[in-house]
């Protein structure tokens, strides 16, 4: 870092680390403080006060994201750390606001495929390889009724679901938001006590160490979903939507359902029923 920094001060491309450790915390200050005044420019932080903190707090949790500083083709890599009150505030903060993060001529521009899903399967991929077109597998959950063209579904971009919805007359209803949120340290982490429990015994127990056997990747589960379509919309008719607004489905679920992966198609394949059980006949694979 202090190569760098020293790089920015003086033109030599051989320049040596800051003479002192005096003039290195200078320089980060000052870089810092050039950072916060322009972050403090841009449009999502308006309103928003941007300091530096003399004495630095501990942070016992929270999130880090580690950055790489290029200049000049010098390079050094610094930590960005989050504690969780402050994500809590900045969540909080940018949820209640009505700030415009993407430009009007952008959000026209850009154009988003959303899936319409009713249904998934959970197989192994030892169980997906070895099937043929025209095979039947069975859906795990389902909320769509091929029979009458009606039923539940979720919007969504990519894995991320953004309204439920109802399907009836080849139409699609937005009913409500899609509740989506992100496990954090602070919900698997356990609470610190007040007081620390004294030991029940002076020597430490001793556990058998046990090693977990390593799993073939061909064991591990395939979480497939089914979308009866997909919409294409631009991102300013996606920022637009609202609960009571309606869709048009692009094709009729009679001829053919997509199969997904993370949002990424893997195959394709009909709804049938085998007596009572909703299932997909593989067409595409």
């Amino acid at each position: 870092m202090g190569k760098l920094a020293n790089g920015m001060v003086n033109s030599s491309s051989k320049a040596g680390p800051l003479p002192s450790e005096l003039l290195q915390e200078g320089f980060y200050r000052y870089i810092l403080l050039e950072a916060l005044a322009t972050l403090g420019t841009l449009p999502p932080f308006t309103g928003l006060t941007l300091c530096t903190l003399e004495e630095p707090k501990e942070i016992e949790e929270g999130f880090y994201v580690d950055i790489e500083i290029s200049i000049d083709q010098k390079k050094c890599w610094g930590r960005l750390l989050l504690p969780m009150d402050f994500r809590s505030l900045w969540i909080r903060h940018f949820a209640d606001s009505s700030i415009e993060y993407v430009s009007k001529e952008v959000a026209k521009s850009t154009f988003l495929s959303l899936g319409i899903k009713t249904g998934s399967l959970s197989v192994k991929k030892s169980e997906w390889e070895p099937l043929h077109l025209g095979d039947f597998v069975p859906l795990d959950k389902n909320s769509y009724d091929a029979h009458k063209g009606t039923g539940i579904c979720m919007l969504m971009l990519r894995d991320i679901p953004l309204f439920h919805a109802k399907i009836k007359n080849n139409r699609v209803e937005l009913i409500d938001y899609a509740f989506y949120y992100e496990d954090t340290m602070e919900e698997t982490r356990p609470k610190k006590s007040a007081e620390t429990p004294k030991p029940l015994q002076d020597e430490p127990r001793k556990f058998p160490s046990q090693e977990m056997e390593p799993v073939s990747i061909k064991e591990l589960p395939l979480d497939i979903t089914v979308e009866i379509g997909r919409i294409r919309i631009t991102l300013d008719q996606l920022m637009q939507l609202t609960p009571g607004n309606q869709l048009e489905l692009p094709i009729h679920p009679d001829q053919g359902v997509n199969l997904t992966v993370g949002g990424n198609k893997i195959g394709r394949a009909e709804l049938v029923y085998l007596g009572e059980q909703l299932g997909i006949r593989i067409l595409e694979i």
